[in-house]
């Protein structure tokens, strides 16, 4: 089974979500991941995207 797609997630992450590091319990850590992902989808510019975000994208297709 390929992985790759999993661990590139897990890998951006990391470094983009230092606090990562110092999380006390596994639902810290759940909410960081959450955070993030909610981050990425509607916040995060991507060129790719025309400069627009994930969520941006999909809505207008």
């Amino acid at each position: 089974m390929d992985n790759a797609c999993i661990e590139s997630f897990f890998s951006f992450v990391k470094s983009e979500r230092n606090e990562l590091k110092t999380v006390k319990d596994i639902e810290e850590a759940k909410q960081n991941v959450y955070d993030y992902i909610r981050y990425y989808n509607h916040e995060r510019i991507q060129g790719v995207l025309n400069f627009g975000t994930p969520a941006r994208y999909a809505q207008a297709s």
